[in-house]
């Protein structure tokens, strides 16, 4: 969109930020559902109809942890969209920084796929987060994504426009 546009829709540039941010947040838990019912959905239909033998942890879900465990799954896709949140926040955060989306989602994918490669911290939180320590993993998690949501409003009240 163009940014006179944005200028002129809110009164502070604030609200910018806080429209992105919530944009990305409905769009992560969309995504998130998406993900999980056709997930449930395949899970479903290969325990029913094809193989009805089938054990409940499966290739499908990798990281998925067993449908009997309904606590874990709940903290599982708690985790999931806050994952989600948090990426989708720096994006909005590097595309301030940028001014470019393109350039903003190269970083992104670049940082996500470097962490899979080195420090592996995503598919940490995925496989140990949930069952040793679900809490702190999440309250942390709601931390980073409420210091880059300041940092984004902040970063936008001080962007020139020219």
């Amino acid at each position: 969109m163009n940014d006179w546009i944005l200028v002129r829709r809110y009164e502070r540039r604030e609200r910018i930020a806080v429209y992105d941010t919530v944009l990305v947040m409905a769009t992560a838990g969309f995504f998130t559902l998406i993900v999980f019912g056709f997930g449930l959905l395949i899970h479903t239909i290969i325990k029913f109809l094809i193989y009805p033998n089938f054990p409940g942890y499966s290739a499908i879900f990798l990281y998925h942890p067993e449908r009997t465990e309904q606590p874990a799954v709940i903290l599982f896709i708690i985790l999931f969209y806050l994952v989600m949140s948090s990426i989708g926040i720096l994006y909005v955060l590097l595309k301030g920084l940028t001014n470019h989306s393109f350039i903003a989602a190269i970083l992104v994918i670049a940082l996500t796929v470097i962490d899979r490669f080195t420090l592996s911290v995503i598919p940490i939180m995925f496989t140990l987060g949930y069952q040793h320590f679900p809490f702190q993993l999440i309250s942390a998690l709601l931390l980073l994504m409420f210091m880059l949501i300041g940092i984004a409003r902040v970063q936008l009240k001080y962007k020139d426009f020219l």
